[in-house]
């Protein structure tokens, strides 16, 4: 028995680049039946039971069908976008198929426990059989509890995906709302009148005789530690008469939610209820679920040649016969962070919509998620760029073209399965 450990990485990604590494409804897969996978399978769907599902994602079709989308009419709506956002969703299902299927069935499949353990951090114990066949089971308590909360997190995204909304919603009964650009959002001042749900300004005082108001709550004062912080500024958004407060982009870009393509960086944003510190029963806020917020780069995010996150054609694409990596350092093979899809923005911001909190992004960059997984950094369960590293490498792994050796992403690169030192 030996131990699947940063070690054993350094040795892959050798085998893999030589001279350089980055080392700083139903299964749609036919994966052999193992008991972890049934174990596995509990985490994920113990929270979705529709009469006559098992809870996969089949049935959900548009993106209509989970958000509420608005007509033509709404500032920033995606109305005009959902030809395009559809086929998102349906690499998006891809994708976390693939996901689904490594998570469950690292047992007895070498190329999914390598994947579990190269972007979760997650370490296996290996043993082999009289066949010098490998079997992976984790007995280490961190790695246990890290691989459960990446079971949680894929379970969140799988109840969404089928339809059976959030966990926890903030408002129940209304799905998550989509908006496809800046113009949904109407930049405030700090010093600025707070609006309530009807779109009145909000009165603190009134002259005792006139009944005139004499001072406002301001949106500092109804989010002190916001403004005082620095990092945020304060939206407005009509459809649904509330605030956003996102990170402020840099300089000259601060009253700007999106900014202009390839200038700024931000693909996207996911915010949820930021409702004022102030309490009156004479207010009512504007409120909403967590919504997402998709800027212009997510639609027209650059090329992949040029290093441009998120900008692959399709998945399709990167698994067609033409395409698919050979393993041997061709021409075609290129690292993992060059094929992710378009779609990847679409399914990395579901992570962040259906988490039990307002999650950051502390990895971004393939190397530094690399390296946070050699040293177990908790972190990795709550990035949700982590998850889309992981479910691509596990996508590109499961669907070889017909006669083409699949491959694994080691080190960011892709290997031959076979390849593999065990």
């Amino acid at each position: 028995m030996w131990l699947l450990t940063s070690a054993l990485l350094s040795l892959l990604c050798l085998l893999a680049v030589s001279e350089a590494c980055y080392l700083g409804k139903h299964n749609a897969y036919n994966i052999g039946h193992n008991t972890d996978a049934d174990n596995a399978n509990g985490i994920l769907w113990r929270r979705v039971r529709d009469p006559g599902s098992d809870g996969g994602e089949s049935s959900v079709s548009t993106i209509s069908n989970l958000f509420t989308v608005g007509d033509s009419n709404l500032k920033g709506g995606c109305a005009s976008k959902l030809g395009v956002m559809d086929e998102w969703l349906k690499e998006a299902i891809q994708l976390h198929e693939a996901a689904k299927t490594a998570f469950a069935n690292y047992k007895t499949n070498k190329a999914l426990a390598v994947l579990v353990n190269q972007y979760f951090g997650v370490k296996f114990d290996v043993a082999t059989d009289k066949d010098k066949q490998p079997t992976f089971s984790i007995t280490d308590r961190k790695s246990r509890k890290m691989w459960n909360e990446v079971g949680d997190r894929i379970s969140r995204v799988s109840q969404f995906l089928s339809g059976a909304g959030l966990v926890n919603p903030q408002k129940p009964g209304e799905a998550p709302r989509v908006f496809c650009s800046g113009d949904a959002a109407e930049y405030v001042d700090w010093g600025d009148v707070m609006k309530d749900k009807y779109g009145k300004d909000v009165v603190l005082e009134r002259d005792e005789n006139t009944r005139e108001p004499t001072r406002y709550l301001t949106v500092r004062e109804a989010r002190p530690e916001m403004a005082a912080s620095g990092k945020g500024s304060a939206f407005w958004l009509s459809a649904f008469n509330g605030y956003t407060y996102p990170w402020t982009l840099p300089s000259p870009y601060e009253k700007q939610i999106c900014g202009p393509v390839k200038t700024i960086t931000r693909y996207a944003l996911t915010a949820g209820r930021f409702l004022p510190i102030f309490i009156s029963e004479d207010v009512e806020w504007g409120d909403t679920n967590r919504h997402i917020l998709f800027c212009p780069n997510a639609f027209n995010p650059g090329s992949p040649k040029e290093g441009d996150p998120h900008s692959y054609p399709s998945l399709a694409q990167a698994v067609s016969a033409s395409n698919y990596p050979t393993g041997s350092k061709s021409a075609n093979d290129v690292a993992l962070d060059r094929i992710l899809p378009v779609s990847a923005t679409f399914y990395h911001e579901l992570y962040h919509l259906t988490d039990d909190g307002e999650t950051r992004d502390p990895f971004y960059q393939l190397e530094s998620v690399l390296d946070a997984a050699q040293k177990q950094n908790e972190m990795l369960t709550i990035n949700p760029e982590t998850y889309v590293f992981f479910a691509t490498a596990a996508y590109m792994n499961l669907n070889a073209p017909e006669g083409l050796d699949p491959v694994v992403y080691v080190g960011g690169v892709p290997m031959k399965v076979s390849g593999l030192p065990f």
